[in-house]
C-alpha cells in the first residue's frame, strides 16, 4: 500500500469516528431535552395542584374570618382555628407541596363538638352558633264552615238578571160549594195571579297582590283561589237565610214569614213538631229543618226530668239528626234560638254564574307597578214560588 493510500484509509476511519461520535452526541441531547420537557410537564403539574390547593386553603381561612366576624358565628372559633392550623401544618398536605404528591391522603382534624351547635339551641346570652334553617309547612288556611244552606235547596240555572215567575194567589179558585137547589146560581170562582220577580244579586271580592310574589311562592295563587271562591260562597249561604232584600241584595228566608204562633210552655223539639204539624195541615210536606249547631246540641242533649236519661238517646247512641222523623240540618247562618221548617218542592236557589276566579294587571295602576288583582265573582238569587212553604219557630 502507498504512502498515498494509506494517508486516504486514514482520513477516512477519522471521518467514521466523527460520525459516530456525532450520531451518539444528538441521541443523548434528544433524550435530555426529553427527560427536560418531562421534568417542566411534573413541575407544572405540582404547581398548578399546590395553586388549587392554596386557593382551597384562602377560601376556608376567609370563611372563618367571616365567621368571625357574624353575629351567629360558630360557638367554638378556636376549635375551628386549632382545626384549620392542623390542616395546613399536616404531612399530607407538606407532600403535596414539598414532594410533588398528588393527594394529601386522609387528614384526620381534631374537632371539638361545640364547634356544631346550632344558634337556636345555644345557652349563651347572646346566642351564638349555626342558624339552621327550618322545615316550613305549606300555607294553612282558616277555619271554613259547612256551607249548609247551598247544599239542601235545589238548584235552577238562569240566563238573565232577573227572575219572573206567575204566581196564583192563594184565594184563587177557593169558593167551591153545594147549590142550593134546582135554579139557584152556582157558586162563582176567583182566579188572580200575582206575577213576582225574584233579583240576581252579585256577590264579588278582590285583593291585589304583586307579580313577584306569586312567582317566589308558588302555592300563594291557589291558595288565594281557594279562599275567594269559599267567601263568596259563605256569603251567598247566609244571605240565603236572612238577606234583607235590599236593592242588588238577596231576599232571604226569614223576609218571606213571620214567625210561627204555638203553644206556650212547649219544649224546643214540639215547637217544631207543633209548627210542622200546621204546615202539613195547609197542604205542605215539610223535609228539611233548618237550626242553628247550638240549638240542635240542647234539643239533643235533653234529659227527663224523672230519671235523667237522655230523651233523643245520648251521646253514646248516634243517629243522624232528625226530629220528628225529619231531616235536621244544622247551619251556622240559621240565627240561635230559631229554626226554619222547609218544604223544599217550593224554593230553588237561582243560579246565575257560580264562582269563577279571574286574574289581570288591568286594574288601576297594576301594569306599571307590577301588580295582579285577583277576583272572585258569583250571581245568585233565591226564588220563592210559595212564601207559606216556610215557617220559621221561635224556640224559645
Amino acid at each position: 500500500m502507498s504512502n498515498t493510500t494509506a494517508r486516504a484509509h486514514g482520513r477516512q476511519m477519522k471521518n467514521a469516528g466523527r460520525i459516530d461520535a456525532n450520531a451518539d452526541m444528538h441521541d443523548l441531547i434528544r433524550t435530555l431535552n426529553q427527560r427536560d420537557a418531562e421534568i417542566s410537564e411534573f413541575a407544572e403539574k405540582a404547581v398548578q395542584s399546590v395553586k388549587e390547593h392554596d386557593a382551597r386553603l384562602l377560601d376556608v381561612e376567609q370563611k372563618l374570618a367571616r365567621r368571625a366576624g357574624c353575629g351567629n358565628a360558630v360557638e367554638d372559633q378556636a376549635g375551628l382555628e386549632q382545626a384549620y392550623k392542623g390542616l395546613v401544618q399536616s404531612d399530607g398536605l407538606k407532600a403535596m407541596r414539598e414532594e410533588g404528591a398528588t393527594s394529601t391522603g386522609r387528614i384526620v382534624l381534631d374537632v371539638g363538638l361545640k364547634a356544631l351547635t346550632s344558634l337556636q339551641g345555644s345557652p349563651a346570652t347572646p346566642p351564638v352558633g349555626i342558624d339552621v334553617a327550618p322545615q316550613r309547612a305549606g300555607m294553612v288556611a282558616p277555619v271554613q264552615r259547612p256551607l249548609r244552606i247551598l247544599e239542601v235547596l235545589p238548584s235552577r240555572p238562569v240566563t238573565s238578571n232577573t227572575f219572573e215567575a206567575p204566581l196564583i194567589d192563594a184565594a184563587s179558585l177557593t169558593q167551591a160549594d153545594y147549590q142550593e137547589g134546582e135554579g139557584t146560581e152556582k157558586p162563582e170562582g176567583v182566579f188572580s195571579v200575582v206575577p213576582a220577580t225574584f233579583a240576581i244579586a252579585t256577590i264579588a271580592e278582590h285583593i291585589t297582590v304583586s307579580k313577584q310574589v306569586l312567582d317566589d311562592e308558588r302555592t300563594l295563587l291557589g291558595t288565594i283561589d281557594r279562599l275567594l271562591r269559599y267567601d263568596a260562597m259563605r256569603k251567598a249561604d247566609t244571605e240565603l237565610v236572612d238577606g234583607d232584600g235590599a236593592k242588588f241584595h238577596i231576599k232571604g228566608l226569614t223576609e218571606y214569614t213571620a214567625p210561627f204562633v204555638g203553644t206556650p210552655g212547649l219544649a224546643p223539639a214540639d215547637r217544631i213538631g207543633e209548627a210542622m204539624a200546621a204546615h202539613q195541615n195547609a197542604g205542605f210536606m215539610p223535609n228539611v229543618v233548618l237550626v242553628n249547631p247550638m240549638d240542635w246540641f240542647k234539643m239533643s242533649s235533653e234529659r227527663s226530668e224523672e230519671t235523667g236519661e237522655y230523651v233523643a238517646g245520648g251521646w253514646d247512641k248516634p243517629a243522624a239528626p232528625t226530629v220528628w222523623n225529619t231531616r235536621v240540618i244544622p247551619a251556622s247562618s240559621v240565627a240561635q234560638g230559631t229554626a226554619l221548617v222547609l218544604d223544599t218542592a217550593w224554593l230553588e236557589v237561582l243560579d246565575r254564574q257560580q264562582v269563577t276566579v279571574l286574574i289581570s294587571d288591568q286594574h288601576d295602576k297594576n301594569f306599571t307597578t307590577n301588580k295582579v288583582t285577583i277576583l272572585a265573582e258569583m250571581r245568585v238569587g233565591l226564588y220563592v214560588a210559595n212564601t207559606a212553604a216556610i215557617v220559621e219557630v221561635t224556640l224559645t
